[in-house]
C-alpha cells in the first residue's frame, strides 16, 4: 500500500493587513488556512514567488495552502488603501 504522510492544519488570521500569529513554525506537508477577517479583500504573495505568487482572499473568506518543501518562507500583505503599496512582511518557516 502506499501511505501519504499528511501534515498538521493550522490556521494563520489576517487581520488589520497583519497575519496573526506574527511567527509561525510549520513543517512539510503542513496544512495552512489564511483567514482573512478583515472586511476588504486581501492580497498576500511570496516576494520571490517561492510559496506562491499573489493571491487575493476576498473579505470574511480564506485560502489554503500546503507546504511542500522545507525552507524559511517570507509572505506579506498588500494594502492598496491609501492609493499605494504597502507591504507587511512575516517568515514562516
Amino acid at each position: 500500500m502506499d501511505y501519504q504522510l499528511k501534515g498538521n492544519v493550522y490556521t494563520i488570521y489576517l487581520k488589520n493587513k497583519a497575519f496573526l500569529p506574527k511567527v509561525f513554525d510549520i513543517k512539510v506537508n503542513d496544512i495552512i488556512t489564511f483567514c482573512n477577517m478583515d472586511n476588504v479583500e486581501s492580497c498576500i504573495f511570496s516576494p520571490s514567488f517561492s510559496v506562491f505568487p499573489n493571491v487575493y482572499i476576498p473579505a470574511n473568506d480564506q485560502f489554503i495552502f500546503t507546504f511542500t518543501k522545507a525552507g524559511r518562507y517570507e509572505l506579506c500583505v498588500k494594502d492598496y488603501t491609501r492609493n499605494k503599496v504597502m507591504i507587511y512582511k512575516q517568515y514562516f518557516k
